[in-house]
């Protein structure tokens, strides 16, 4: 005899219930179940509501914390970039301005190194 297996159920974007089960938050967030539960708290930042033994998650904070993720990626990338390219390679560099055959403006940069 077979198991029976889950079934996720997709949920309308405009999906109004105050409170969803792991299932259909993992789905929103594109992750396992699995992966859902080791990043809800108190082990990760995922926020979840704790009913008796079940475990239901928000999706208003579900897109809360996805935003605050998104945003959190940005900022690391650009700390990322700046700490691979030291300012002082910046500060030698002018912008020329130049005018093309066609009458616009071309920009280049003088690198500012005497060789």
């Amino acid at each position: 005899m077979q198991k029976p297996t889950k079934r996720l159920t997709l949920l309308p974007l405009d999906d109004q219930r105050l409170l969803v089960p792991p299932p259909d938050a993992a789905g929103m967030l594109s992750i396992s179940e699995r992966s859902l539960w080791g990043r809800t708290a108190p082990r990760g930042p995922i926020p979840c509501v704790r009913i008796g033994s079940s475990v239901r998650y928000s999706p208003e904070l579900l897109r809360d914390y996805l935003r605050t993720q998104a945003n959190q990626e940005v900022t690391d990338g650009q700390a990322a970039a700046r700490a691979l390219v030291p300012e002082a390679t910046f500060a030698d560099q002018k912008d020329q301005a130049t005018e093309g055959s066609d009458g616009t403006q071309i920009r280049t940069r003088d690198e500012g190194r005497d060789e």
